[in-house]
Order: structure tokens, then sequence, then C-alpha cells
């Protein structure tokens, strides 16, 4: 928001974006001290959304700024957001679930190399791995036979896969 004033005894003050400025004559007020003023702008400035457009002739529509910050509803809508990309293109769901694959894989040769060379907390760590593990599967199986499966549970199941294909590959490795 930008305000700026022209040649003028506060007819010429403009309040709002420079492309969109809003003549302050056209924000009705009830009150016409200059203090009443004052407060206004401040108000219409220090707010991130616009609180006032112009719809018509000396018109001026009132809208309420939604107390949600941006970063709220990005964090909020994603899952929504998600399942609209999957389902969008039919071939990008089995090839997120290979690379989910694939990531479980990796990270759990990662986990399995890194406390099992240091022998330290490695029964911590293969704890932590197989509640993580039993929580994703009631998680999943439950959705699953309910009918309402997401598309990142999809995902954490297939890195689960690829953790637990990486755990018996490494014994196989260990015993053979």
């Amino acid at each position: 928001m930008v305000i700026c004033q022209l040649a003028g005894a506060g007819s010429g003050t403009m309040v709002g974006s420079v492309r969109g400025a809003i003549p302050s004559r056209t924000l009705k007020t009830h009150q016409t001290n200059l203090f009443a003023r004052r407060n206004l702008i401040r108000q219409v400035v220090s707010r991130p959304r616009p609180l006032r457009r112009v719809t018509g002739r000396n018109r001026v529509l009132t809208t309420q700024a939604k107390d949600d910050t941006r970063l709220s509803d990005l964090v909020l809508n994603l899952p929504e957001k998600l399942d609209k990309y999957f389902n969008a293109k039919k071939h990008r769901t089995p090839l997120w679930s290979g690379i989910s694959l694939f990531t479980g894989f990796y990270i759990g040769n990662v986990v399995n190399l890194t406390f099992g060379t240091l022998g330290v907390n490695d029964v911590v760590a293969a704890a932590m791995v197989v509640a993580g593990s039993e929580i994703i599967t009631k998680k999943f199986y439950t959705d699953y036979y309910s009918g309402r499966l997401s598309t990142t549970l999809t995902f954490a199941n297939f890195f689960k896969m690829g953790c637990a294909y990486s755990f018996i590959i490494d014994a196989f490795k260990l015993g053979g």
C-alpha cells in the first residue's frame, strides 16, 4: 500500500496501491475529524491484504481480511492440492510411488549403516523404525478398508516398504 498526497488540502489524498489508488473522498467515513482519518489510513496501510476496492462510481466494497496467514493456508490445503496434482495425470502416481520406494531404500541403508557401524543407540534406532513402520501400516490399512486412502499415505507406505527391503537386503549381506 502506498499513500501519496497531491497538492491540495486533503481532497487529493490517495490511498491504495500505485496502480489502483482510491481517492480518499470515496472512503465514506462517519467522522470528519483528522484523527479518525489518520487511524483509517493507518489501518489500510498496516493490513497485508486489501480492505477496500472500488466497484463502481463512488461505491466502495469493504471486505474483511482473513486471520489465517498464507503459510497456514498452504499447509492446510497441501493434501488437497497433492490429490488434485496426482489425479490430473495418472502416470504421476506410479512414478512418485517408485521414487518413494527407492528413497525409503536409501534412507534404510543410511540408518542401518550409520547406527550399525557406530554400535551406539542401535536399539533405540531399531525401536523407532519399527514403531514408525507399525504406525504407517495401521493408518494405511485402516484408511484402505474404509475407502478413504490418500496419495500421501500411499507414498508413506511405499517409503516404509523401501526401508524394510533395505533391512532385508542388508541382513542377507551380513549373513552370506
